[in-house]
């Protein structure tokens, strides 16, 4: 926090505090933190990763979900933004009705590279709950 009392425009602090923020439960700071990371630069890993989770916390779903494909298509070989990704998509799908789920998985499937649709669509089936979504999502991603 000091750093960025001196300097304002330290992208590199800003995106740690809002990692710091997440990380202590203080979500609306990580999204203040993270949106003026990312207004510095639109590649900082860490804001990226901690803004979705965030909008999360705060039940803003219909923001987080493409604030984590954002993540996800700038840093496509990140293995945390992979986890992020699948985490933040995996908790918005359990708060939808198995049909909702499905209609999301396919309309965010649908946006990312196909190459990290398989990886990405197995591990978020293996984190979904309840039969209904597990039944549910697969259909919408494509796959039996």
């Amino acid at each position: 926090e000091s750093s960025v009392a001196i300097r304002e425009d330290n992208w590199t602090a800003q995106a740690f505090l809002a990692e710091l923020a997440v990380s202590t439960g203080d979500a609306q700071a990580a999204v203040r933190h993270a949106d003026a990371a990312l207004a510095l630069n639109p590649l900082a890993y860490p804001a990226l990763r901690a803004r979705p989770r965030a909008l999360l916390a705060l039940g803003r779903i219909d923001e987080a979900i493409p604030a984590a494909g954002t993540a996800l298509l700038r840093d496509t070989s990140g293995e945390a933004t992979r986890t992020m990704f699948v985490e933040v998509l995996a908790a918005s799908l359990r708060s939808f009705e198995p049909e909702r789920a499905a209609a999301v998985a396919k309309q965010v499937f649908a946006q990312i590279p196909r190459e990290l649709a398989e990886p990405l669509g197995a591990s978020l089936l293996a984190s979904l709950p309840d039969d209904a979504r597990r039944r549910a999502v697969p259909t919408a991603l494509g796959r039996p």
